[in-house]
């Protein structure tokens, strides 16, 4: 319908990418990607009290699947001396607005979240992304990891994953994808598996 329309890219092309990654967006390389194997589901709490006992620079943003779960892990969380808070599509926008206030101040190191962060978060200097749950496609996994790394600085995100995502094979695959197209390492037996 337009007359010489222009089309701007940023990042990598849809066109140069490979059959298994379906998107166009790649994480800046200031983003320093792992995927850690925790087993089975009850081992995503024991890595990710590993990882925080550990130290790392607040704030942390960890993303669940579902409200139930983020609300789950907060109780779990709770407990362990940590300045842990929840955001999910359930909070008022006020509530909201006084959580990312919170996290800036440093009154929150921990700010468990469902895919509501994701997108249009205005927090500037997030040091860290956990994806607790696998992200439903490889746009949800960039958006969120975009979190992190933002402005130059340097950032890292983890994604942990089961036996369970290995047998569903899709997801684990495209994140895997993500992270060799944006410079990082992953087996090259998990850019194989079949959805």
């Amino acid at each position: 319908i337009l007359r010489d329309p222009l089309s701007i890219t940023i990042g990598l092309h849809s066109s140069s990418l490979t059959n298994n990654y379906q998107g166009g967006a790649a994480v800046p390389d200031t983003v320093e990607q792992s995927l850690v194997f925790v087993g089975r589901e009850e081992g995503k709490l024991l890595a990710l009290r590993q990882i925080l006992r550990e130290g790392v620079l607040p704030p942390v943003l960890v993303f669940l699947q579902t409200k139930e779960r983020a609300r789950e892990l907060y109780h779990e969380l709770c407990y362990d001396n940590i300045k842990v808070e929840v955001m999910h599509a359930d909070r008022s926008p006020e509530q909201r607005a006084e959580l990312l206030t919170k996290v800036r101040t440093g009154e929150v190191w921990v700010l468990l979240c469902t895919d509501v962060c994701s997108r249009g978060l205005d927090l500037k200097a997030v040091n860290m992304v956990i994806n607790y749950d696998l992200p439903s496609s490889c746009v949800a996994y960039v958006h969120r990891v975009g979190r992190t790394g933002r402005a130059g600085r340097k950032g890292r995100a983890v994604s942990f994953w089961t036996e369970g995502d290995m047998l569903e094979g899709k997801g684990l695959r495209a994140i895997a994808n993500v992270i060799k197209l944006s410079g990082g390492e992953v087996p090259e037996w998990m850019t194989q598996l079949k959805p």
